[in-house]
């Protein structure tokens, strides 16, 4: 009976050391995984960073700098992006919501959102036009006539032009939505308006770009008015 209690006792202990065995193996494979994944999502974060950085530096502001990026579920998150050296030209945060399946196979992302775009320019003495960050180049056109956007739709929620004049300080507001068709056309909504003393207005309009690339637009000014020096 004695000789059997220590069998007994050898073939618990023996099995309690595979058991934390097999625990270890788990722990240092899951530790692995999750290193894997940790540094797949930081390579993806840095690249999708960088690309957008890219695209927007080609479009015209060549200082622009993408500030945090995240990941989520649906898509992902920019916050803050300086348009120029100094920060005075910024949008504040774009959000991308998307199907990551229709993404890697279609090219095809559901909603871009855009927070507060805030843009500062100016007029001096001579006439000349400057935006800050802005070095006067214009997105390019693929040349192919076709209309066809990589979103279904784009809401602008607020941009913000600061305009400094020999005249006077001006500042100009907007918001705007374009909505992706069935026949690959683009509905395009908006709004744009001041509310100053020496400038006051507002203009809504609509539009529409068709399957072939050809673009329509009408406006209506709602109200109006300018006391510019100067200004007939």
């Amino acid at each position: 009976m004695r000789r059997l209690s220590i069998t007994s006792t050898f073939n618990r202990s023996a099995g309690v050391a595979r058991k934390k065995g097999r625990i270890r193996k788990v722990l240092l494979i899951s530790t692995a995984l999750g290193v894997c994944v940790g540094a797949g999502v930081f390579g993806s974060a840095f690249w999708a960073k960088a690309l957008i950085q890219t695209q927007i530096r080609s479009s015209g502001f060549p200082q622009a700098r993408v500030g945090i990026l995240q990941f989520t579920p649906s898509g992902l998150i920019i916050d803050h992006i300086a348009l120029d050296a100094n920060d005075f030209s910024t949008v504040d945060q774009i959000s991308v919501t998307l199907s990551w399946s229709d993404l890697l196979l279609k090219r095809q992302i559901d909603s871009l959102s855009v927070k507060d775009i805030s843009l500062m320019g100016e007029i001096d003495e001579s006439g000349k036009f400057r935006v800050a960050g802005w070095d006067a180049t214009l997105p390019t056109s693929t040349g192919d006539g076709k209309a066809d956007l990589p979103f279904r739709s784009l809401f602008l929620q607020g941009l913000t032009f600061d305009l400094d004049t020999p005249q006077g300080d001006f500042r100009i507001e907007a918001k705007a939505h374009v909505e992706a068709r069935e026949d690959h056309s683009q509905t395009i909504s908006f709004s744009t308006w001041s509310e100053q003393k020496l400038l006051s207005f507002q203009i809504d309009g609509k539009g529409q770009i068709a399957s072939d690339g050809s673009f329509s637009l009408s406006s209506e000014l709602l109200e109006g008015r300018v006391e510019i020096p100067g200004f007939q």
